[in-house]
């Protein structure tokens, strides 16, 4: 197999209808401007990567066919390997990840995966009480959220007060930040769903969803509220987001992958590199409180949790490794 030309930078509008196709919860970040592409003559698809250090790292599972994968893969290892780069996976799947292992890569259990079926009301029951109080709490204060949908009416007023939204939320953030795409409620529009919260005149909350074709659902990518909004917002918008595909008879949701506590399973690594893995995503954890997500979305109530892993080939965790990891969760340490 030979490596197409075009392994390097592309317009992202180029790789929209793949991401949309074939993508997992992170390959949105395919779509900005800074990711790299590899595509393979005679295999649909293409790998995402952003590299440094002679590191590349991938985000996500190969965005292809599930059958194509392992083809994909080994092409871009081969890539890798005969410039000198070594390779990190981020966020990957189970089943690659168990590929990754017998092909002689690291893989390591560093959080999960909540997947919701907006059939099920996450208010329901005793286990909803807390969730309940919440949307209460939002309705009373007067929160009410609609669905923006520009193709029936285009309304540019209120994208850019969603926009100024996200730029305020943004603004009030404060200490140690890491993210993987960046923040653009509209810059790629096609596969996607919004929703705001007005309260009163004002624009003070709003989610986008991306749509996950392999998966028969969507991704709550973004979800962003003013910092004097008042309490309930978030998860007003989310459980009207949910009653939405509800409407629609989807069974799939997610808010992507989150870290745990701890690190999981460790496979394929020697004592030494399984013990610097181990000491960096504790300290990591420690400093971005990276199971803050995991305990909110908790409370929508989660049919299943799949693990998410992080790839090394070959199987040892260096600086490079390290760096580009950071480089890739765009880890500032300044709010």
């Amino acid at each position: 197999m030979v490596a197409l030309p075009r392994t390097l930078h592309v317009d992202p509008a180029d790789v929209t209808d793949e991401v949309i196709a074939w993508g997992n919860t992170v390959s949105g970040a395919l779509l900005d401007g800074d990711c790299g592409h590899f595509r393979v003559e005679g295999i649909d698809g293409l790998i995402g990567y952003r590299a440094g250090l002679r590191c590349a790292v991938v985000m996500g599972d190969p965005v292809c066919a599930e059958a194509d994968k392992p083809r994909l893969a080994a092409a871009f290892r081969d890539w890798c390997r005969a410039r000198g780069w070594t390779t990190v996976y981020v966020v990957t799947s189970e089943g690659f990840s168990r590929w990754a292992i017998d092909a002689g890569m690291a893989a390591v259990s560093f959080g999960e995966e909540l997947v919701l079926d907006p059939m099920h009301d996450a208010q329901a029951g005793s286990t909803g009480r807390e969730l309940r109080k919440k949307i209460n709490r939002a309705k009373k204060a007067g929160l009410a959220v609609s669905e923006y949908v520009p193709s029936t009416l285009a309304d540019h007023d209120l994208e850019r007060a969603m926009e100024a939204v996200a730029t305020s939320w943004l603004d009030a953030r404060r200490g140690p930040q890491i993210y993987i795409a960046r923040l653009d409620l509209f810059g790629q529009p096609r596969g996607k769903r919004w929703f705001y919260a007005r309260h009163g005149e004002r624009i003070v909350g709003a989610l986008s969803m991306n749509r996950l074709d392999a998966r028969e659902g969507w991704l709550i990518d973004h979800l962003v509220c003013t910092p004097d909004a008042p309490q309930g917002i978030t998860e007003i918008l989310v459980v009207e987001a949910l009653a939405a595909l509800r409407k629609d008879g989807c069974r799939y949701a997610t808010f992507g992958a989150a870290p745990g506590r701890s690190l999981g399973d460790v496979a394929g690594f020697g004592a030494l590199s399984e013990k610097l893995a181990r000491a960096v995503f504790s300290g990591a954890g420690r400093v971005f409180h990276l199971d803050a997500r995991t305990r909110y979305r908790q409370k929508f109530q989660a049919v299943r949790s799949d693990p998410a892993y992080i790839l090394f080939d070959p199987p040892s965790v260096g600086v490079r490794e390290v760096v580009g990891i950071m480089r890739a969760f765009n880890v500032s340490l300044r709010g």
